[in-house]
């Protein structure tokens, strides 16, 4: 993925990259490795790439708070996440897959270290 990602940087100077296929923390340990390099590729360059990356709300024992420590120190990002409803009653309809103190968890984070996000709810869900 960073060969392609340089390729087009470099070809088309491409300076915005938006991952839209998949969420790409549903693999943790793909996930830390994907930001440290996107992390390190931007230290590289005079101007830093932006990011546009789907995540899913995470468990506290799955996502820990390192993770969103390493998450801050990746500039130009934005994740989009899918919280669809502020009913857990709904998002359980749903099949989202997170509680309550998962949500609290994630926005604890998010919000400690100042990491921008763009919530995706739906409106009139049966």
């Amino acid at each position: 993925l960073m060969g392609e990602i340089k390729q087009l940087r470099e070809k088309f100077n491409a300076q915005h990259f938006s991952f839209t296929d998949s969420v790409v923390n549903s693999d943790m340990k793909y996930f830390r490795k994907l930001i440290q390099h996107l992390i390190d590729y931007n230290k590289e360059l005079e101007s830093p790439l932006k990011y546009i990356l789907f995540i899913m709300v995470r468990s506290p024992h799955q996502m820990t708070e390192e993770d969103y420590q390493l998450i801050s120190k990746l500039e130009n990002v934005t994740f989009k996440v899918g919280i669809e409803s502020g009913s857990q009653h709904i998002r359980q309809k749903m099949k989202k897959g997170f509680t309550e103190e998962d949500l609290s968890f994630f926005m604890q984070q998010i919000s400690k270290y100042k990491i921008p996000i763009e919530i995706l709810l739906m409106v009139g869900y049966p």
